[in-house]
């Protein structure tokens, strides 16, 4: 997941920054192994080849861990009000 700035519609002078999902698709288990102590992902999302009845790929979405993460980035303006999640 990546912050992505976003205009804000009722006042277009401004700006917020909202999550968005990422998608990296990895071709060998090398490539999915997670360094010793180092960054995770928030999800995972295993996929099949084969689609559902509503034509969605099969897959399963795991959570690694609980917790919800950065709210938002220290750089935003808006950060300053919920600086008690860091």
């Amino acid at each position: 997941m990546a912050f992505v700035p976003v205009t804000v519609p009722w006042s277009p002078e401004h700006q917020l920054h909202r999550l968005q999902v990422t998608r990296k698709l990895l071709e060998t288990e090398e490539q999915a192994a997670f360094p010793l102590g180092g960054a995770s992902p928030r999800y995972l999302y295993l996929a099949s080849n084969q689609s559902n009845k509503w034509g969605h790929p099969r897959g399963y979405h795991i959570q690694i861990c609980s917790f919800a993460g950065e709210p938002l980035p220290q750089i935003s303006s808006m950060e300053r009000a919920i600086s008690w999640g860091r």
